[in-house]
């Protein structure tokens, strides 16, 4: 009887631990949700390449992108976002993107009078004179980028000539 006590009690404990798979969630991969409009949408990128959508395609997609979601947590856990340069920009313009996708989602389209309103509030940049300065602003810009760019160049070539550097033999 004790036994059967400390089973139900481990077993509401594990229960309680172990997240529940809501209505739109397709799957859980130690605790990552697989939610059902990525899985639609896998399922859709299938059907579109010519594939048919039927129970058993639909638990393959599924079976990928599971392994897909092990993947990607075994990589963090390696620490791979942090040391791969490709990945690394890969995630960073990935998040910009986002973020810019979602300010621009909340943009609404402007109708005729807030486009008028806009076009008067500055009607300068749309002066010749002022475009003119635009583009000697854009001239003065580019040049002190070059110069900087040619003082930092000959900053690293000074530190270079000055620093004790290795490289490692074996840079696989």
């Amino acid at each position: 009887m004790l036994v059967g006590l400390f089973f139900a009690i481990v077993g509401v404990f594990d229960a309680a631990d172990t997240p529940e798979i809501s209505g739109d969630t397709s799957a859980l991969v130690n605790g990552a949700p697989i939610t059902r409009a990525e899985f639609e949408s896998a399922v859709e990128s299938w059907v579109a390449g010519g594939g048919q959508d039927t129970p058993e395609h639909r638990d393959r997609i599924l079976n990928l992108l599971v392994d897909e979601e092990l993947l990607i947590q075994h990589a963090l856990a390696l620490g791979v976002a942090h040391t791969d340069g490709q990945l690394r920009s890969r995630l960073s313009r990935a998040a910009i993107d986002h973020i810019t996708g979602d300010a621009i989602a909340a943009l609404h389209e402007p109708d005729d009078g807030e486009l008028r309103a806009w076009y008067r509030a500055h009607a300068d940049f749309f002066n010749a004179q002022v475009s003119f300065e635009m583009q000697r602003e854009a001239v003065e810009i580019e040049w002190r980028r070059q110069a900087a760019e040619l003082a930092l160049a000959r900053f690293l070539r000074r530190s270079r000539s000055r620093a004790e550097i290795e490289i490692a033999e074996d840079r696989r």
